[in-house]
């Protein structure tokens, strides 16, 4: 039951990561083009 939880973890952990690594590479100025 506790590898569960750990994988888990883990992948929304990845998932997170990823997702913002993805958006800073397609948008790398998109933070100042906001202001």
């Amino acid at each position: 039951m506790l590898w569960i939880a750990a994988a888990a973890v883990v992948s929304f952990v990845l998932g997170v990561v990823s997702a913002t690594y993805g958006q800073r590479l397609a948008f790398p100025f998109r933070d100042s083009a906001e202001e």
